[in-house]
């Protein structure tokens, strides 16, 4: 996807925190992962259960995640509990097909609508 991007020139125009976003996202494991911590908390295991993949695997997606701004990670000892770092984004009707497509003007306006309900500010 960050080739694409860079094909079409539109990285040039493209804040860095809307390019974590589209980063963290753009990966099917990633949007899956965050559409069921949006669903609820959940510890990183199952997470990786549900995704099927390892831990580890899971972890660093959810560094991604957590990077973009998206997702939070709270450690009790050795659990790690995600959850959505802003709950208003539990409200915005996206649509994961449009994300994950080739047409990046709809991606932009995804990225958007979570800049409107989260604290990023784009700079």
């Amino acid at each position: 996807m960050i080739r694409h991007i860079c094909a079409f020139g539109l990285l040039n125009n493209m804040a860095h925190e809307d390019f974590k976003i589209l980063n963290a996202l753009g990966n099917e494991t990633r949007l899956k992962m965050f559409k069921y911590i949006n669903e609820q908390d959940m510890h990183i295991s199952k997470v990786a259960r549900v995704l099927e993949i390892s831990i580890s695997v899971a972890s660093k997606h959810a560094t991604i995640l957590e990077d973009a701004n998206l997702i939070q990670r709270k450690i009790f000892g050795k659990t790690h509990v995600l959850s959505i770092k802003n709950k208003k984004i539990c409200k915005i009707d996206y649509d994961p097909e449009i994300i994950i497509s080739s047409d990046y003007h709809k991606i932009f306006d995804a990225v958007e609508s979570l800049k409107k309900v989260t604290s990023i500010d784009g700079k």
